[in-house]
């Protein structure tokens, strides 16, 4: 008897094939010798591929991660919309450097964005020797106020 394929638990999805930091451990190096000449997921690419998760009708949460930089996608909200749009009750979860989320309207406007746009996980790694993390945090104090208020009762 044929036994019936479960769906995956989590979908990795890259955003880009390349990364701004070029850090020994990673498996990227293997592909890429500098950072630069990324190549991104596009729109049409994007609409496709949510399209088809939607059909399976699996409740997988979706991870943007993978070798790549996710945040440096130019087009990594309108991303999110797309996947949003066609999965209303996925977790959806990006997994970034953060460097890409300093720059331009700062990380608290970036970072408040991504989360308008429809993700609920953003998740940080700390290259301590990169120092991007503190500077995230420092940045984004008044999102954690508004998401974590003191309970001045206790």
């Amino acid at each position: 008897m044929k036994k019936k394929a479960e769906a995956p638990f989590t979908i990795k999805i890259e955003l880009v094939e390349g990364c701004c930091l070029s850090c020994k451990f990673c498996g990227i190096n293997g592909i890429r010798k500098k950072t630069g000449g990324y190549k991104f997921m596009t729109i049409k690419t994007a609409k496709v591929l949510a399209s088809h998760i939607a059909k399976t009708k699996w409740n997988s949460k979706i991870e943007f991660t993978m070798r790549g930089e996710p945040t440096l996608n130019p087009k990594r909200n309108e991303i999110i919309k797309i996947f949003r749009l066609a999965l209303p009750t996925t977790q959806m979860m990006m997994t970034s450097n953060g460097m890409p989320l300093l720059e331009g309207d700062g990380a608290l406007k970036n970072i408040s964005q991504l989360f308008a746009d429809g993700l609920n996980v953003l998740a940080l790694d700390d290259y301590k020797v990169a120092k991007i993390i503190p500077k995230i945090l420092k940045a984004i104090t008044s999102l954690k106020k508004m998401y974590y208020p003191v309970d001045n009762d206790s």
